[in-house]
């Protein structure tokens, strides 16, 4: 997941392992942004209108899941 810190957007990249969904989640839990059926190894998402702030990005794979801190400037 690159860039982090992020400004407007960021991308999420697997090594040959598909991305079925991607969420971005608060740290109170809400979720602020789902993206579903991506069905490919890479996919970037905006976040111009995300406030600033640490975000917890869930991506769910066909091999299960992974959870990474992003930090929105």
């Amino acid at each position: 997941m690159f860039p982090n810190p992020a400004i407007s957007s960021f991308m999420v990249t697997t090594e040959g392992v598909q991305i079925n969904e991607i969420k971005l989640v608060n740290v109170l839990g809400e979720e602020i942004i789902n993206h579903t059926e991506i069905n490919n190894t890479e996919f970037s998402i905006n976040i111009n209108q995300v406030p600033k702030g640490v975000y917890i990005v869930e991506v769910i794979t066909e091999k299960g899941k992974i959870e990474k801190k992003l930090i929105k400037n």
